[in-house]
């Protein structure tokens, strides 16, 4: 399987976390189901080559050619297709909204054909990654979509991506009400304002970034076991650690860890 992420031109980096392809190689053989797991993102995606179908609801549906998640605050699982080829955007938390002129919040935990939001320019857009012939091509193709519609709708508040990235920055631990002190805004007011930029109320990002956080400090040979990578992690105790992990996994941590799991590294924010 071939993956490889690309970095977004400087006039859309305030938005976007990284564009990414994902592409199957000549020996590839279709596994079973794979989760993937909140990170606080939102993604556009384009297959050119087999969709893949996804569990909803304990029924499997194929899903659009292009589509977008909204955020998730648990995880969904996909089949993947036969031919892997994809094409897609990862943006940051408050990245989204400026593209939309709707809020995220209206489709969290969904998974959204294009075309229902961009109508003909999804459509003509889809056309044109199917048909090109390489990524350079495809990556241009999204990114001057991208442009046309940004230019469309008004800019997030700056304090919104101020308080996002530095949630990211410090693994979801961040007492948000003492950092609104410094700022002319009520928290009540700040936290409809995130809700409605990001799609997630800001105590549920935070619990979504310190757990990506604990999966990255995981892989750290610093880290001997689950009670030191929980308070590593910002975790008051393991009790809380557990909860989260069994909420965004429907496993412990213990059973979690003892499992492969391929795509988490693909579709979860690094």
């Amino acid at each position: 399987m071939y993956y490889r992420e690309y970095l977004p031109p400087s006039s859309l980096a305030s938005f976007i976390k990284c564009f990414w392809v994902l592409e199957s190689g000549p020996n590839y053989q279709a596994g079973p189901a794979e989760q993937v797991l909140p990170d606080g993102c939102m993604e556009m995606v384009f297959h050119y080559g087999d969709a893949f179908h996804q569990y909803q609801i304990g029924q499997l549906h194929r899903q659009p050619r292009s589509l977008l998640y909204g955020q998730i605050t648990r995880f969904i699982e996909l089949v993947p297709a036969t031919q892997v080829a994809m094409v897609a955007v990862r943006f940051h938390p408050w990245g989204l909204y400026p593209f939309l002129g709707l809020s995220p919040q209206e489709f969290t935990n969904e998974c959204i054909d294009l075309h229902d939001l961009f109508g003909q320019d999804s459509r003509d857009l889809e056309d044109q990654i199917l048909n090109a012939t390489s990524p350079t091509q495809r990556l241009q193709l999204l990114q001057h979509f991208l442009h046309r519609q940004l230019f469309r709708y008004q800019q997030i508040d700056p304090l919104i991506g101020q308080i996002g990235s530095t949630l990211m920055e410090q693994g979801g631990k961040l007492e948000i009400n003492e950092m609104l002190q410094a700022f002319t805004i009520s928290p009540r007011h700040f936290q409809r304002k995130f809700l409605r930029v990001t799609g997630l109320q800001s105590k549920m990002l935070s619990r979504i970034i310190r757990f990506q956080h604990s999966l990255q400090l995981a892989e750290a040979p610093s880290i001997n076991n689950l009670t030191e990578l929980a308070y590593q992690s910002g975790y008051f105790d393991q009790a809380h650690f557990i909860r989260d992990f069994k909420a965004f996994t429907g496993y412990t941590p213990k059973s979690y860890f003892k499992q492969e799991h391929l795509f988490t590294d693909y579709f979860t924010s690094g």
